[in-house]
């Protein structure tokens, strides 16, 4: 399905199910394929409405850089767009900073988020590695493909999980340069800071615990930010935790939302 954002850009989405609306964020580079093996697992439980953000799968590709509130935006037109008023925000690396930004300006849409493999502010050393990505990306996207990977995924899984890894693998060769580049401009402002303590939501934040790209302890201050924020990691996993134990991800999602008042 697509919406037609007031900017002019169209958004793709896939909507599957009925009852609470669960609305999921990929990361960079990757597409609502992603949540797949989550979608998958969700069946019969609740209306899963996972979303292409500008430039990625079946979205519209942008003419000109855009930050993280420009992606939350589009979020927010969706939400409102679905009457949402209780949903939840699941969000994985990229997928995790929009979600903080959606609830920091529209807690009214949402009756809780999920933040997976993420982070909520910038080091000068994250700050600098987001320039270098960004001018990497440039280069065509084989130039950076293989050290994504491997941040991404911990050796053990890539070595066990070949197929899983190829199909990221696939959807990065297939992604727009000059968009991936973007995102990791848009990702080096990501300065949400102490604002995460106005967010009153329930809020569940998750990590794997092999995740190469977003260390605990700025996970951990991150859920202690968030005044009924609470922090877990799933062991063994890593950057794409969703989508590489999906299993684990939605037993700690489903818990979740079975704690949330409403549908």
């Amino acid at each position: 399905m697509r919406l037609k954002l007031q900017s002019g850009l169209s958004l793709g989405y896939r909507t599957r199910g009925a009852g609470r609306l669960v609305v999921l964020l990929h990361p960079v580079g990757t597409r609502a394929a992603f949540w797949d093996p989550a979608v998958e697992r969700l069946a019969g439980e609740c209306r899963t409405l996972a979303v292409d953000f500008r430039g990625h799968g079946e979205s519209d590709t942008p003419s000109r850089p855009f930050t993280l509130d420009d992606l939350a935006s589009d979020i927010i037109e969706l939400l409102e767009v679905q009457g949402a008023r209780d949903a939840v925000l699941v969000g994985c690396s990229l997928g995790g900073m929009v979600a903080q930004g959606v609830a920091l300006r529209a807690p009214q849409t949402l009756a809780g988020i999920v933040l997976a493999d993420t982070n909520h502010e910038q080091s000068d050393a994250g700050r600098t590695a987001m320039t270098q990505r960004a001018a990497a990306s440039l280069k065509g996207m084989p130039n950076v493909v293989e050290t994504t990977i491997e941040r991404w995924f911990p050796a053990a899984f890539r070595a066990k999980e070949p197929q899983v890894v190829a199909r990221v693998r696939d959807w990065l060769l297939e992604d727009d340069p000059v968009v991936f580049s973007w995102c990791w401009e848009a990702i080096r402002g990501l300065a949400y800071g102490d604002a995460l303590s106005r967010i009153a939501l329930p809020a569940l934040v998750l990590r794997g615990a092999e995740d190469a790209a977003s260390a605990r302890e700025p996970m951990q201050a991150m859920a202690k930010l968030l005044p009924r924020g609470r922090f877990v990691e799933i062991p063994g996993a890593g950057h794409a935790a969703p989508y590489e134990q999906p299993d684990a991800f939605v037993a700690l999602l489903r818990e979740f939302l079975k704690s949330l008042p409403g549908k």
